[in-house]
């Protein structure tokens, strides 16, 4: 059973180069606006269940929560930090903070999943330096909310897994009492279950063999391609490959259209070391490194799944096997209970295996390096 942990990315647009100057008597008076628009788009991040963090809807109260954060103390107090506005200001933290409150203000998008985010001044630097600090904090709390929420999973998935040790030990203990009493030796295999007639088993065991064995060739012919595809051209191929939690496409998309905006400044006359250019240009480098920290990251991903898989079929393998040797019915007489204990023994380790085998996976996924931000000049 899953459960789905939401985490929240989010995608921002700043307006960095346009500024609103207010007429006499407008909003507040203040003479300078400038504008960031941040888009809300909830991701989900699959998890073994951990009883908690179920998905979140992105409702009107939901999108309500969000302008709040953006307002909230912690961001605005974070963003005076970020540029020091107290100083700037010639005040305390905490009169800051309660200065810069009226300057702020968020704003909804009808029909849309998109914030603005506004900030007033009547000076223009105040303005634009406010609104960017503002929304660089809320993005900055946003992901540290993200990133303790997967850990608590985590931990719960570690709890989960000691508890269920526990379990696997018990049957073990009640497994050997059987066997020293019987006298019968131990081999690590999977006796039947009830529940299914002898032919419906072996029919549904060699369905999901199937099944599986087909999942593991796909997976191998993912990696067969990152293995076989020259270095140049190794992350366009990874970017194109249609996988879950794919961050290198991520990354790759925005490479991209950082090139193509560099094109149109580069067709308008703008030199390399312009501005604008050169800050795309480092934009640029900086996500091509993450798409390659990202590529290792799902490399690690596929090789855990293929480790999954390849467990699954070896446990099916030895079930099929044992069907054809027995027969029908279970050994008869004092053996029912040994066969029993045996089986749910085998039951239990597996699922112990698999379960640490997905919590490792888990741990990959929440160290891959994510992008909670892109912004558009």
């Amino acid at each position: 059973m899953k459960v789905y942990l939401t985490s929240l990315a989010v995608i921002v647009l700043i307006a960095v180069a346009g500024f609103r100057i207010m007429s006499p008597g407008g909003l507040m008076g203040f003479k300078y606006e400038s504008v960031a628009v941040v888009q809300v788009h909830p991701s989900v991040l699959s998890l073994p269940s951990t009883g908690s963090d179920a998905p979140q809807m992105m409702t009107r109260n939901y999108m309500e929560n969000e302008f709040e954060t953006i307002t909230s103390d912690a961001v605005l107090s974070a963003a005076i930090q970020a540029i020091a506005l107290d100083i700037r200001w010639d005040q305390s933290p905490e009169e800051a903070l309660v200065n810069i409150q009226p300057l702020v203000s968020t704003e909804p998008r009808r029909g849309t999943d998109f914030i603005e985010i506004k900030a007033r001044s009547h000076n223009q630097e105040d303005a634009h330096d406010i609104v960017n600090a503002v929304a660089e904090s809320y993005i900055a709390h946003r992901n540290t909310i993200e990133t303790k929420r997967a850990e608590r999973a985590i931990e719960a998935l570690d709890e989960e897994l000691a508890k269920y040790a526990d379990i696997v030990k018990e049957k073990q203990v009640a497994l050997t009492k059987l066997i020293q009493s019987y006298g019968i030796p131990y081999f690590d295999g999977r006796s039947s279950s009830g529940g299914m007639t002898e032919g419906k088993m072996h029919r549904h065991a060699h369905e999901r063999l199937d099944q599986l064995l087909q999942n593991r060739d796909r997976l191998k012919i993912q990696i067969s391609k990152l293995v076989e595809t020259e270095k140049e051209e190794l992350i366009p191929t990874a970017a194109g490959l249609e996988l879950p939690e794919n961050q290198v496409a991520v990354f790759y998309t925005q490479y991209l259209e950082t090139l193509r905006k560099d094109t149109e400044l580069e067709k308008q006359g703008h030199v390399s070391d312009h501005q604008e250019r050169a800050a795309l240009t480092t934009q640029a480098s900086e996500l091509m490194e993450d798409a390659e920290s990202a590529l290792v990251s799902l490399r690690d991903v596929l090789n855990t799944r293929i480790n999954l898989i390849d467990r699954q079929v070896e446990r099916m393998e030895a079930t099929i096997l044992k069907k054809r040797i027995t027969g029908m019915g279970a050994p008869p007489g004092p053996f029912d209970h040994y066969s029993t204990a045996k089986d749910q023994y085998e039951k239990a380790l597996d699922l112990l295996r698999e379960m640490k085998i997905q919590q490792q996976e888990q741990r990959v996924l929440l160290n891959m390096p994510r992008q909670a931000v892109t912004r558009h000049e």
